[in-house]
């Protein structure tokens, strides 16, 4: 190696620094600016079933109850943090932005290989300050990770298509095992694998040689899988891979309801708990039988294929706009949503994310980044395992439903072409071509910057500020929850939850017949809405109705029976009825699904002890 060699390293080894100091910095200030804000400390939705599973593994509880709804490995890598650190939101944030941190290194170092120096500096400074990547990294969401273990897939498999080898196929098939047991998704590209080393390598190995390179990458891809299949079977007696949401998420993403971009069909509730359940009793009530967790799932597949085979131009319409959105600078945000977030005081993402005459940044690197990739087209053989990620997880998106978190695993891919068609638009010599590649460039550009959503409707607004709402109650800044709650109702009275909210605020407040009325009209509203029941509950204890609170917990429990707060009032109203033993079992539930739930424990304690004196 010659000296100027070994000069370029080093200088590169120096950028590769700076760059993972950069990302990290940049993610730093954003965690110091949202610290102060409520939602910081109160995470919510996706984020909060995330924490609670990881708080439950690390306190003990390891082994799984009942094949797994979600894929594991984010929830178990969290409770593996608090377990060694303590439940410190504020370091966890720290630990995913350090990985996040290695992932746009990781983009530098895949773009290096891929074109040149400056492309991958550009690319790398992309990643740096895209803001989708931040928000979400210091979500408590699987997002970080799942970029992290992709991106390193995709370079993994680069090298291995320069230079193959048993070693590099069989670490590029752990890795996505483990992106799998992230989120399934993936295992289509595993599919996609075998077939693309068979034409590939074709004219290069023997077909011997590529049949042992396609069996190390799947032995890799098998070694992460397995265990989770066999803990679901033991867990309960199913044949599930990896987790059974699929089901129920093809049929969320193809049903004649169906927006393409959000949660929606008839009979079951956006939570993920009314996911979970309604998905559950929903298809045993439609099959006429009790199903298997597997049964349940592949019950959802056929009704999302039915949908698609009897109504193929409703569904075509459909896939239409689903590609749409895919390609769309908009981001389709659920909860948390990122505009929304945006708005808040602190929020450094204001500079770098814009929602005007276009979507910054996503409106213009996504064009660019799909101009870049028809501009690389020529030189397909060199990188063919790019492009070929890059559509066969587009595809793997779209068969269910679109959004920002979806999608982001391909971004960091895009960025780097989109560096590559800017430095292309810089470079190229010939005045008619620069010519037409700038107008691709701006009539991509103009078709990527259309809306086809309505997600910021009343409706959703008013949710957004209901769950503002309720961080503020926890933090018990009460008339800051009370403002939010009445915008909620302000700007949507068909948002149920700002009824719940306000109607707390009343019952804490000692007026419980205004309280009442608000948790009426709420149910009013929404037959479904758990929370209003709960309270309802809790106010007919306090006029001592116990009757009618009982009925309240148990229509709660029908409609979450994880609701911990609800096994607690359910208690507390067996206990006044002299029914010690129905008492105790409500109790022992409670603790298993709210095990800091205040009063608990004395009284679970008590009643035991008074049925131990009754019956000796």
């Amino acid at each position: 190696m010659s000296m100027f060699q070994e000069k370029i390293e080093k200088k590169e080894k120096i950028i590769l620094l700076l760059v993972f100091i950069l990302a990290f910095t940049v993610r730093f200030i954003y965690i110091l600016g949202i610290s102060r804000l409520p939602l910081f400390d109160f995470p919510f939705a996706d984020a909060l079933y995330n924490l609670d599973w990881a708080k439950q593994i690390a306190s003990g509880d390891l082994w799984a109850k009942a094949p797994f709804f979600r894929a594991p490995l984010y929830p178990f890598f969290l409770s593996l943090l608090i377990k060694v650190f303590g439940e410190d939101l504020y370091f966890l944030r720290i630990v995913q932005i350090l990985i996040a941190s290695l992932s746009c290194v990781l983009i530098c170092l895949l773009a290096r290989k891929l074109f040149n120096f400056k492309v991958a500096l550009l690319s790398a400074i992309f990643a740096c300050f895209y803001a989708p990547f931040i928000f979400y990294e210091a979500e408590f969401q699987d997002t970080f990770l799942i970029i992290f273990l992709d991106i390193l897939l995709v370079y993994l498999l680069f090298l291995a298509q320069k230079k193959p080898s048993l070693f590099r196929f069989f670490l590029s098939g752990i890795i996505l095992g483990l992106s799998a047991i992230t989120r399934p998704n993936i295992l289509l590209f595993a599919v996609f694998i075998p077939f693309w080393i068979f034409f590939y390598f074709r004219k290069k190995i023997s077909l011997r040689s590529a049949l042992n390179f396609a069996a190390f990458f799947l032995l890799g891809i098998c070694l992460i899988v397995l265990p989770v299949i066999l803990v679901n079977y033991f867990a309960g007696k199913d044949f599930v891979i990896i987790s059974w949401q699929g089901g129920i998420n093809f049929y969320l993403g193809n049903n004649p309801y169906a927006s393409g971009y959000k949660v929606v069909a008839s009979g079951i509730r956006t939570t993920w708990e009314g996911i979970y359940y309604d998905g559950i009793n929903l298809a045993n009530q439609m099959s006429g039988r009790e199903l298997t967790f597997s049964g349940s799932q592949n019950f959802w597949f056929k009704q999302g294929l039915n949908f698609i085979l009897k109504q193929p131009f409703p569904a075509l319409k459909l896939y239409l706009k689903k590609i749409a959105l895919f390609l769309s600078g908009y981001e389709i945000s659920e909860n948390p949503n990122i505009y929304f977030f945006w708005a808040q005081p602190q929020n450094i993402l204001k500079p770098i994310l814009w929602k005007n005459i276009f979507y910054f940044p996503t409106g213009i690197l996504l064009p660019l980044g799909w101009l870049g990739l028809f501009l690389s087209f020529r030189s397909w053989r060199k990188f063919s395992i790019v492009p070929g990620f890059i559509f066969v997880y587009m595809l793997s998106v779209i068969i269910f439903f679109v959004n920002t978190r979806f999608r982001l695993p391909i971004i960091p891919l895009l960025l780097i072409f989109s560096a590559y068609a800017i430095f292309r638009i810089i470079e190229e010599k010939k005045v008619k071509t620069k010519i037409m590649i700038i107008s691709a460039g701006i009539l991509l550009i103009l078709l990527g910057n259309i809306d086809l959503t309505r997600q910021m409707d009343p409706v959703y607004k008013a949710q957004l500020h209901y769950l503002l709402g309720n961080a503020y109650l926890k933090q018990r800044s009460y008339q800051n929850a009370e403002d939010e709650f009445t915008k909620s109702i302000l700007i949507s009275k068909e948002q149920a939850r700002g009824f719940t909210g306000l109607g707390v605020i009343r019952s804490i407040q000692g007026n419980n017949e205004e309280a009442e009325s608000l948790l009426k009209k709420a149910l009013e509203i929404d037959s479904t809405e758990v929370y209003a029941y709960r309270y309802l509950g809790d106010l007919f204890i306090r006029k001592n109705e116990f009757s009618t609170a009982l009925q309240m917990y148990k229509i709660a429990l029908s409609l979450n029976p994880e609701y911990g707060e609800a096994y607690f009032g359910a208690g507390y109203v067996y206990a006044n009825l002299g029914d010690l033993k129905k008492a105790v079992e409500m109790w022992e539930k409670s603790l298993v699904y709210s095990p800091d739930l205040p009063g608990t424990r004395e009284n679970l304690e008590r009643a035991r002890r008074m049925l131990k004196e009754s019956s000796e």
